[in-house]
């Protein structure tokens, strides 16, 4: 089974991993080179390298509030933007501010960053299905 392939590398920066990736795609399922994997990954419903960590993440944000557990949350450091002016698109959740680029794969920017796209695209993480989560993870972009 090919889509089996993909989940199993939950590395915050895989991008080094999706060449090989693709070449055991295209020997598993005799994919034309020429085609562009975007819409191969879409078509066959596996979540691309760079959006697994962001899925998984998502994820166990989700069990664990519904559990109400806050490993998570605390491990974030959450905090819930307050306005004082309405606006069209607002974001809910402070964002901190990274110095350097490895400091985007913490978890205190990763989850206050997933939750306001989430909530820009109108995409409610509570109510949705596992195969919602998971079909709106290959759509997303990197």
């Amino acid at each position: 089974n090919p889509r089996i392939i993909s989940k199993f590398q939950l590395v915050p920066d895989s991008r080094k991993f999706e060449p090989a990736k693709v070449k055991s795609f295209t020997v598993f399922t005799t994919r034309p080179t020429e085609r562009h994997m975007q819409t191969f990954f879409y078509r066959s419903q596996v979540i691309p390298a760079y959006n697994l960590y962001k899925y998984r993440f998502s994820l166990q944000y989700k069990l664990e509030t519904k559990k109400k557990i806050n490993n998570i949350r605390n491990l974030a450091q959450l905090q819930i933007k307050e306005l004082n002016y309405g606006t069209r698109h607002g974001e809910n959740w402070i964002v901190p501010k990274p110095r350097l680029n490895y400091r985007k794969e913490c978890p205190c920017y990763t989850l206050p960053s997933l939750l306001n796209a989430h909530q820009l695209i109108h995409f409610d993480l509570f109510a949705c299905k596992y195969s919602e989560l998971s079909a709106m993870s290959v759509t997303m972009g990197e």
